[in-house]
């Protein structure tokens, strides 16, 4: 699996100012510079930590910091920042039909069908943590222009049947598979075999 913390990203860390202090040093108490109480989902860091901002999602109180959440950091919380899994929430998906880790086949990407993420997804396909809410990344089935989002097939007997859903992944669980810049905070399946 690929996410997208890169070494772009790291860069940037480094070169970052300080704007606590700074802001400190002007004086300035104004609401976005006063430090946002929580912890990151990802690092578990609180607001400020080395001059990153905390952002909290306005749907579901999810707090990530902008670099650990895969984004570029602006240095200022953002009230109106909605995460990717809640972002999604009633939203249309295109999708490969067949949906295949790793993008192998003659098929794949030739035909494309729509779903629509009902609810807030809470299933990481990485871990058995399914409660709560966490910062989350989609699944794709491979990268590049073919990729989509992937399909999770429909599984268990009648009592326990999960339908066919989209592939989630826990930021944090995917973040320490590796990184690769270009994926820009996507997750790549890829077949290991």
């Amino acid at each position: 699996f690929f996410f997208g913390f890169g070494q772009r990203s790291k860069i940037i860390i480094d070169n970052m100012p300080d704007i606590a202090a700074a802001s400190s040093i002007r004086g300035d108490h104004s609401p976005a510079s006063i430090p946002m109480k929580g912890k990151c989902d990802v690092c578990t860091k609180p607001d400020q930590f080395q001059g990153h901002c905390l952002l909290k999602c306005k749907q579901c109180g999810v707090l990530v910091h902008e670099l650990c959440y895969g984004l570029n950091p602006k240095g200022k919380h953002d009230p109106d920042f909605i995460c990717l899994a809640c972002k999604c929430i009633g939203t249309k998906i295109e999708v490969n039909t067949p949906s295949i880790i790793g993008g192998c086949g003659e098929d794949m990407g030739k035909t494309r069908e729509f779903m629509t993420q009902m609810e807030r997804p809470k299933e990481c396909v990485l871990c058995n943590h399914h409660e709560g809410f966490h910062a989350m990344h989609p699944l794709y089935d491979s990268h590049g222009p073919e990729g989509r989002h992937y399909v999770l097939p429909q599984t268990g007997d009648l009592a326990h049947r999960k339908e066919k859903r989209l592939a989630w992944v826990h930021t944090l669980c995917a973040s320490f598979l590796g990184d690769y810049f270009q994926t820009r905070g996507c997750v790549c399946g890829c077949d290991i075999y």
